[in-house]
């Protein structure tokens, strides 16, 4: 998955592993050099072996765990924001467009922040809506996974 941002896009990034799971990804955006990760999972028992594996790795003090879902993490006001946010909820979800609305309207990206979803390579890829702040920049296909990548176009309007 890094591979598609670029190793190097990561370096000195406030990220969020949205849907974290193990967090495989917030910890390899962790050793590429990323400022910080907040991983987000509801799920108890994933959320503690995220914060097992940061203490055994030593990476605590550039990371935070909160237990939440997702989409109302996202809806919940907070003056942190982030440059690149990744999600990976599961396939088998049909909130992808709340998902979408959720990341468009919240103050939690900055004006020029990515959004990465991995979905399912059979569901088509969620389209921000017409006067969004989020544009689909491109989708890749690998195998039953694709990656599609979105970019704020400006900054989110305080509500």
């Amino acid at each position: 998955m890094v591979s598609t941002i670029g190793p190097a896009y990561i370096a000195g990034k406030r990220c969020v592993d949205l849907y974290a799971g193990t967090g495989g990804v917030g910890i390899e955006f962790l050793d590429r050099d990323a400022k910080c990760v907040t991983f987000v999972e509801r799920a108890d028992r994933f959320a503690a072996g995220i914060e097992s594996e940061l203490r055994r790795r030593n990476l605590g003090h550039r990371a935070t765990v909160h237990r939440s879902d997702a989409i109302k993490w996202l809806r919940r006001p907070d003056d942190d924001q982030y440059e690149i946010l990744f999600a990976d909820p599961p396939y088998e979800s049909t909130n992808l467009q709340e998902l979408i609305n959720a990341i468009d309207e919240s103050e939690r990206l900055t004006p020029d922040a990515i959004f990465i979803l991995e979905h399912s390579s059979r569901t088509a890829p969620p389209q921000p809506e017409l006067n969004a702040n989020l544009t689909l920049i491109r989708s890749r296909k690998y195998g039953d996974t694709s990656l599609t990548i979105y970019r704020m176009n400006q900054q989110p309007e305080h509500r």
